[in-house]
């Protein structure tokens, strides 16, 4: 998916606190287009991004009234509630909207499908022949609807955090994560039915099986050098 970007100079005030930070994302994450705000690792410049194909989007003015003066802009403006994350790739920060949260049975259903999909994402670490990413970011969707802080510990962690915070802010893989994935599968695949040498019809099911997670791999959108 492609995203129009703009970069603007954070004001002084603004690189102070948190509070204030989150506050100037939380009023541009307000307008229905924009998808994310990052800020870099020193404070000083922002960039929102926002869905393409966009014609009505002025950008100076989300970006004008996001960092406006606090006291007279917030008078009576709710803003979105949104989760926040630090890349520790580069130290930036970046924020987008909270969804919806379910409760009661839906919540426990959402933790439900979210360990169950996280487990087979693990599975996939051990067994390449199952692809982990999709079932990764299937775990996060619903974890980031039943339980924010499990979903805070998901995105900070080595084994899934980089892909996860890529896919938050770029709704897309890096195209070396997605060249490694096919290649570890189908070496893998290859090299077990060789050894194996299982009957063909069991073979044939488990090449369309692992046929049909590569090309869920497949279809990921891209992260463009530029983007990322």
């Amino acid at each position: 998916m492609a995203f129009h970007e703009h970069r603007f100079n954070l004001p002084a005030d603004v690189k102070a606190g948190d509070a204030e930070l989150e506050r100037v994302a939380g009023r541009a994450l307000r307008h229905e287009h924009v998808r994310s705000v990052s800020v870099d690792r020193d404070r000083r410049l922002a960039v929102i991004r926002c869905r393409q194909p966009i014609v009505d989007v002025d950008f100076a003015e989300i970006a004008a009234c996001a960092t406006a003066d606090f006291a007279t802009i917030d008078q009576g403006a709710s803003l979105p509630a949104i989760i926040s994350w630090i890349d520790p790739r580069d130290g930036s920060i970046s924020f987008v909207r909270m969804p919806r949260r379910a409760n009661g049975w839906w919540k426990a259903l959402y933790l439900l499908l979210a360990a169950a999909f996280l487990a087979l994402g693990l599975i996939g670490v051990v067994l390449p022949g199952l692809p982990t990413t999709p079932f990764v970011l299937l775990g996060s969707y619903f974890l980031l609807r039943s339980s924010q802080r499990l979903h805070q510990r998901l995105m900070s962690s080595r084994l899934f955090g980089g892909i996860l915070r890529d896919w938050h802010v770029h709704r897309g893989i890096r195209p070396h994560v997605r060249a490694r994935a096919i290649a570890v599968v189908a070496l893998v695949v290859i090299a077990s039915l060789a050894i194996a040498r299982p009957p063909l019809p069991i073979a044939i099911g488990i090449i369309a099986l692992v046929a049909c997670g590569l090309f869920v791999i497949w279809r990921l959108p891209n992260i463009k050098a530029s983007d990322a």
